[in-house]
């Protein structure tokens, strides 16, 4: 992508947190520009042309010559050739450069590229991040980047929300103040909307305003359903219709964060019961469970039982959470209570 004239440095460096979604442009899409999607360059290096389908800033957008949405990139960044051989080829640096021109050609094909951009001079050039093929082999006409939150190992739902009312920084890495502010964040099994957010001195640090206006939804596996792309902790890719869907979603059905924090300790409290029972059946399959008189459900006839299915649900809730789906049937029939095992 040419530019009208060099970025300021101040952009330079928010560009850096950035990241972007794009597939390969099409022939048509390049009919009048005399370029290729994908091309040799100097009979040496490959170029390569991607279509961004998410959001641009405006004031990144303001430099560009053209308004096409078509950025550049080239096998002379390691990190590219890096991508390349991990995502889609391994010999591909082994190949000769008509044949680097096909592969890659035919690779990214019914491909999603999560990139980043880079100045260099006058023209700005894209690195490649992760490669995803599409569910449907088809794609949305546009793509919306939700954000995730860095925050220390041991944080979870409680922490951050926690930050969050009582108006302390949390970082949102590849989601800088070059953007709007983002609509919708994700972290822990929950979907927070209408978060007003106040940046700080650094591009991606910021802090919540007007707590009361938060929305809340704890996700199910349909989230992870609807993702068509996935960094990390830190990026979700869903189309944008998707998009729009789960907002309207949160603005009827959400709940916000005071009653957020009220669901997390209900939970907590069935989570510790369902340890309590697992622990007690490991030790000894007689003994009773030292439950107080209002928990009793869990100390009658079938307390095995109950504490077997309270323990899978858990399982599976954790591992939904990740994205991370198993069939119910295996895992009921991997974990076999050691009361029930023979010889």
């Amino acid at each position: 992508m040419k530019l009208t004239r060099e970025l300021t440095n101040d952009i330079e460096t928010r560009l850096k947190k950035a990241v972007f979604v794009g597939r390969l442009t099409t022939d048509e899409e390049l009919t009048y520009s005399m370029l290729e999607p994908v091309k040799e360059d100097n009979q040496e290096f490959i170029v390569f042309h991607i279509k961004c389908l998410s959001d641009i800033p405006d004031e990144l957008a303001q430099y560009f010559l053209y308004q096409n949405r078509i950025f550049r990139g080239s096998t002379r960044s390691a990190n590219n050739i890096q991508k390349i051989k991990w995502q889609l080829d391994p010999n591909f640096d082994k190949l000769r450069p008509e044949d680097q021109r096909n592969v890659l050609q035919q690779q990214l094909e019914n491909k999603l590229v999560l990139f980043s951009l880079y100045a260099n001079n006058a023209n700005l050039f894209l690195d490649i991040i992760k490669i995803e093929d599409t569910k449907d082999h088809g794609f949305e006409e546009k793509y919306e980047i939700i954000p995730g939150p860095q925050l220390n190992m041991k944080e979870r739902r409680g922490e951050f929300e926690d930050r969050m009312k009582q108006g302390r920084p949390f970082v949102l890495p590849h989601h800088p103040d070059l953007f709007l502010s983002s609509r919708l964040v994700y972290f822990d099994k929950v979907l927070y909307s209408q978060l007003k957010l106040k940046t700080s001195g650094n591009a991606a640090t910021y802090y919540l305003q007007e707590q009361e206006e938060v929305r809340c939804m704890e996700i199910d596996s349909d989230f992870f359903d609807n993702i068509k792309l996935r960094h990390g902790d830190h990026i979700y890719v869903v189309a944008s219709t998707v998009y729009h869907r789960m907002i309207n979603n949160l603005r009827a059905e959400g709940f916000s964060l005071q009653e957020s924090k009220a669901r997390q300790d209900e939970r907590n409290r069935k989570n510790s019961l369902v340890k309590t029972a697992v622990a007690a059946i490991s030790q000894n399959d007689e003994q009773p469970i030292p439950l107080i008189a209002s928990e009793e459900t869990f100390a009658k006839e079938k307390l095995t039982e109950v504490a077997e299915a309270a323990f899978l649900s858990l399982l599976m809730e954790n591992a939904g959470a990740k994205g991370l789906y198993f069939d119910q049937t295996d895992i009921v029939n991997v974990h076999i209570p050691a009361s029930k095992r023979t010889c």
